[in-house]
């Protein structure tokens, strides 16, 4: 959930744990358990439901610019920062 500058509260996503969130301009992103691994899901701030950005993938960490989402950890067989 999160409160807007003097507006409500809104749940972007429900039945999930995020480990790690985000936030840019208009989306909040997390990551959350994926099976047994993670995945990173993004919702918009004032309305949206949740977007699959990522699956499968092996990390704690989100960040985010005006154009990337960035994640520290491993897809498939490659380890870095993606």
């Amino acid at each position: 959930k999160g409160v807007g500058s003097g507006g409500a509260t809104r749940t972007v996503a429900s039945g999930q744990a995020p480990w790690a969130v985000a936030v840019d301009a208009t989306h909040v992103y997390w990551v959350t358990e994926s099976g047994s691994r993670q995945a990173i899901y993004k919702a918009g701030i004032t309305s949206g439901s949740p977007t699959l950005v990522v699956d499968n993938i092996g990390t704690f960490h989100v960040a985010v610019d005006a154009t990337y989402v960035y994640f520290l950890g491993n897809a498939g067989s490659d380890n870095g920062l993606f």
